[in-house]
């Protein structure tokens, strides 16, 4: 694997720990000596756009484009474990793991369908002087609506992240109803720290009312779960916009003061 520091999965963490998961560097600018010395029968590479993948397609070894990341709609996102599983001889057990996450996660879509409330969502926060919006195309986007509730920012239909100004965000958000962050600081972030990062904060609705929810990817591994399990993710998002039903969450909590 690349850039370990990354990731969560304890399981891959124990395996690097103990050698047999090697550490090839920097996803970008691999290291290409320690590759060949494994002599691996494939590279696993994710595409993207305008670039090549270096001195990897000199080596002589099969490159595997996984893509999963690139697809709009959560449940195509994890059906990739069927691509996988056939590389690995498992198609029958990868096929029944992806039925269980369709048949849960449809049946929690029903479940959200039903509800008579519809709160107002927003996401995130600003990256330097953009704040990069989630299109109503994407994936989150499409899962917020699965999950009952209105994404203020959908009728950008975009799939991928929109940057857009403070003002422009705050004009359509500021009376939002749920506000759902990520945070991969090494301080859990607090109301606080949040108000002292950027004092307009504390300005949305969200804020003032206590509606703030916060997924600490340093502690969860959000980023290893929720692509092949969205309906954990779709979980959460119900128990968090329709209270009254409870699924347990796996990924989000309240922000603390």
């Amino acid at each position: 694997v690349c850039e370990p520091e990354y990731i969560s999965d304890s399981l891959t963490r124990a395996r690097l720990a103990d050698g047999t998961i090697a550490d090839c560097g920097n996803s970008m600018y691999p290291t290409v000596e320690k590759i060949m010395e494994l002599h691996p029968d494939a590279i696993m590479v994710s595409p993207f756009e305008q670039t090549g993948y270096g001195q990897l397609e000199k080596l002589g070894i099969p490159l595997l484009e996984c893509a999963d990341y690139m697809e709009t709609s959560p449940l195509s996102r994890a059906e990739w474990i069927r691509f996988y599983g056939r590389l690995f001889g498992a198609a029958t057990i990868a096929d029944s793991l992806y039925s269980k996450v369709s048949t849960d996660y449809n049946r929690l879509k029903e479940v959200a369908s039903k509800t008579a409330s519809r709160p107002r969502v927003m996401l995130d926060t600003r990256s330097g002087s953009a704040w990069y919006v989630a299109g109503g195309g994407s994936t989150i986007g499409r899962m917020i609506a699965d999950a009952g509730a209105l994404y203020l920012f959908a009728d950008n239909d975009n799939s991928g992240s929109v940057p857009l100004s403070f003002e422009t965000v705050y004009e359509k958000a500021q009376d939002a109803d749920v506000w759902l962050l990520k945070n991969s600081s090494s301080v859990p972030l607090t109301y606080s720290l949040l108000e002292s990062d950027f004092k307009s904060y504390a300005s949305f609705k969200p804020f003032r009312e206590r509606n703030i929810w916060v997924c600490d990817v340093n502690q969860v591994p959000y980023f290893e779960l929720s692509s092949f399990h969205p309906e954990m993710l779709l979980g959460d998002f119900i128990s968090i916009f329709h209270p009254e039903i409870k699924n347990g969450r796996h990924f989000y909590r309240p922000l603390n003061e």
